[in-house]
């Protein structure tokens, strides 16, 4: 395959040929996303993630010869590679297992075919993609809490740098959060990356796993 420029690149980790075949027509579907690389293996994943350093690695949970959250580990070390894991579980242990291994995005098996590159789009750019499912089910198993109110573990944040947290988590994008609590998006981005230095993550996925795991967020609660 040709490269394209400015398009972004993926590697799919599927163990099926028909499977990476019907993944491959999907995301390359609107031309810019590029199928860069193929695995049927885990083996093979993690040489094609280190050697073609994709913007984003598609990786089924079932692929044989590494456990999915070790691979996951192992190519979210990368710079620069997202991790999207496609499941057929929504279980809420199994998706902060997902998270805590380096996971950008969750995705279903069984899901809306137009996620996957709603999916890869917003992990290529920086950005987390849990499906529905898996924000749900991990809200759901918090007790709720006030934002006003800082949980033990993130005591370290401001009150700004929390509130910008708990509207990341929310699933508002930047430019959202700027408006509403009247900041610039510069202002966001510093906000954000303070709180990744501060709470020792590295990517908005795990922040906002960290928010629902704190309690940072009230159970069921949608931040408008």
């Amino acid at each position: 395959m040709t490269e394209r420029r400015g398009a972004i690149e993926v590697l799919v980790v599927e163990e099926h040929r028909i499977a990476r075949a019907g993944l491959r027509l999907l995301l390359e579907t609107d031309g810019d996303v590029v199928v860069v690389g193929e695995a049927a293996r885990g083996e093979q994943a993690l040489v094609g993630a280190r050697t073609l350093l994709p913007d984003v690695v598609l990786l089924d949970d079932r692929v044989p010869g590494y456990g999915a959250l070790q691979l996951a580990r192992m190519i979210g070390g990368l710079p620069q590679v997202g991790v999207l894991l496609l499941t057929g579980s929504v279980d809420a242990s199994e998706a902060r297992a997902a998270v805590r291994a380096g996971v950008d995005g969750l995705l279903l098996r069984d899901g809306e075919p137009l996620d996957v590159v709603r999916a890869v789009r917003a992990v290529a750019t920086g950005g987390a993609f849990l499906a529905p499912p898996f924000t749900g089910h991990l809200v759901a198993a918090l007790e709720p809490r006030h934002l006003g109110e800082t949980p033990p573990m993130l005591q370290e944040l401001t009150t700004r740098e929390r509130e910008v947290m708990a509207l990341l988590a929310y699933g508002w994008s930047n430019p959202q959060i700027a408006s509403r609590l009247d900041l610039s998006a510069a202002t966001v981005k510093t906000h954000i990356a303070r709180a990744l230095a501060k709470l020792g993550v590295s990517d908005r996925a795990r922040l906002t796993a960290l928010a629902y795991e704190s309690g940072l967020i009230a159970a069921g609660d949608t931040g408008d």
